[in-house]
C-alpha cells in the first residue's frame, strides 16, 4: 500500500512564497495603521471663536466691551455684526438704528455710539 502514496512529506509548514505574502500585508495594515494615527495628530488644535461681551447701562447711555481672552487679537470692527433686539416684543431693530464704531482693531474699552 506504500506504493500508492503520491504525496511527498514535507517538513515546511508553509511555503516561502506565502511567508513572504503573509510579511508585506502585515506590513502594509502596520503603516496604514501608523499613517493615520500620525495624520490625525498633524491637523494641529481647532482655532477658537473671539468671544466679546457688551454690556449696557442705561443710566448713563454707555456700552462696555469686553473682550474674551487676551489670546484673542486682530477682532476688527469690520468684522463685528450688530443685533440689536428690543426686550419686550423680540422685535430685531437693528436697521432703525444708527450704529457707529471706531475704525481698526476692536479693544476693550471703545465706545460706540447706538442712536
Amino acid at each position: 500500500m506504500k506504493a500508492n502514496r503520491k504525496f511527498v512529506e514535507s517538513r515546511e509548514a508553509v511555503s516561502a512564497v506565502i511567508g513572504v505574502i503573509l510579511m508585506v500585508a502585515i506590513t502594509v495594515a502596520i503603516a496604514a495603521v501608523v499613517y493615520i494615527y500620525v495624520s490625525g495628530m498633524m491637523t494641529g488644535a481647532p482655532t477658537a471663536t473671539p468671544s466679546v461681551a457688551l454690556t449696557a447701562d442705561p443710566s448713563d447711555k454707555n456700552c462696555t466691551i469686553t473682550v474674551g481672552s487676551p489670546t484673542q487679537r486682530n477682532i476688527n470692527w469690520s468684522d463685528v455684526e450688530w443685533t440689536v433686539v428690543n426686550v419686550t416684543d423680540g422685535e430685531d431693530i437693528t436697521d432703525k438704528l444708527n450704529i457707529s464704531t471706531p475704525d481698526g482693531e476692536l479693544k476693550g474699552g471703545q465706545i460706540i455710539s447706538v442712536k
